[in-house]
């Protein structure tokens, strides 16, 4: 049975490359056959373009770039055509279609209402897992064609409460909820070591306050950049590829990030960390802060409190155990469907 999996995977944010990674990794080691559909859609692939490039960071960015590519080419399977429009992709053979994770249902995001996210190109078996709206809070008026589409699926596996949230109000849909693909897999390339000496890192791009702050780290310890440029770092590693950053966060005394994976695989590595609030990305952080019961002030900048991972883990152990279990349940069910279509046709 072939799988296709469409997600948010052409861009150099590290989260968006390695939940794709993670997803196709477990699937692909559990032994099923699974690849990444290289879909990318024109506005995405112009937005990126202009992100990368009409900065000051422009030679770094390309740098970025280019380990991007060269990492997907050599650790995520993907489709050898690449599709840009919903159109393009009715052409795709697959038994099975999984759509997720990251924020692929927000329709207010750069790729607007993209029905290609809702798999509406196939009549295969369709499920979603790790699912997410971001912080939207309503479809408006596409609620009820959204609703249409989701009827189509065997079973939605949802990010987070907001999108159950949002899917149960506006399209009466009912949906589980699972953890991100990251956790589902295990980083042994991040053993590596890149830095010798003890160092604090900072992941995102951080505010006057918020260099205060971090600059305080300097009498301890070496400040550490990853992915953006921070003028408080002693080092800027601007064009790291995902197994450096996965690297940097594991070895760090301490991170600081505004982003979402920031936090996750500071979880996932059980690293103290800071979480550097921004609107956008609120929700999502709490979110997943509420499912391991860390409370929001221990994750502030200004607070010296330290997260209890002898707790936290036994809930990521326990959220990864049930997210493993639903996935294959469902691919599994498809998987029988299949071999019971065949038998019946002998």
């Amino acid at each position: 049975m072939k799988i296709g999996i469409i997600t948010y995977h052409h861009t150099t944010n590290f989260g968006a490359t390695l939940q794709a990674y993670a997803l196709s990794k477990f699937l692909n080691d559990e032994g099923f056959n699974a690849e990444i559909i290289d879909y990318r859609p024109k506005k995405a692939v112009v937005t990126y373009l202009r992100a990368n490039y009409l900065n000051k960071q422009l030679l770094n960015n390309r740098k970025k770039v280019l380990k991007m590519n060269k990492f997907m080419e050599e650790n995520i399977s993907i489709s050898k055509k690449r599709y840009s429009s919903n159109t393009h992709l009715s052409n795709v053979k697959y038994d099975l279609l999984i759509t997720g994770s990251d924020e692929i249902w927000n329709i207010d995001s750069i790729r607007g209402f993209d029905k290609s996210y809702f798999l509406n190109f196939s009549n295969v078996p369709k499920l979603s897992y790790a699912a997410s709206v971001g912080s939207l809070n309503s479809f408006g008026e596409k609620a009820h064609e959204i609703s249409n589409l989701l009827k189509e699926f065997l079973v939605i596996l949802a990010r987070d409460k907001n999108t159950i949230n949002l899917l149960e109000k506006e399209c009466y849909t009912n949906s589980n909820l699972v953890l991100d693909p990251t956790f589902l897999i295990s980083y042994p390339s991040a053993k590596k070591r890149i830095i010798n000496s003890d160092y604090v890192l900072i992941y995102g791009e951080l505010t006057q306050e918020e260099e205060e702050v971090i600059r305080e780290s300097k009498n301890k310890f070496k400040i550490v950049s990853v992915g953006y440029f921070n003028k408080v770092a002693d080092i800027n590693f601007i064009d790291a590829d995902p197994f450096d950053f996965l690297s940097l966060i594991k070895h760090a005394v301490k991170v600081y990030t505004n982003f979402y994976h920031g936090v996750l695989f500071s979880l996932n590595f059980s690293k103290q960390f800071k979480f550097l609030v921004r609107d956008n990305k609120t929700n999502k952080v709490y979110d997943i802060l509420d499912r391991f019961n860390i409370m929001y002030e221990d994750t502030n900048i200004k607070s010296e409190k330290e997260i209890d991972y002898s707790k936290v883990n036994q809930l990521v152990l326990d959220g990864k155990r049930r997210s493993i279990e639903l996935l294959k349940k469902n691919i599994e069910k498809v998987e029988q469907n299949e071999k019971d279509t065949f038998r019946n046709s002998l």
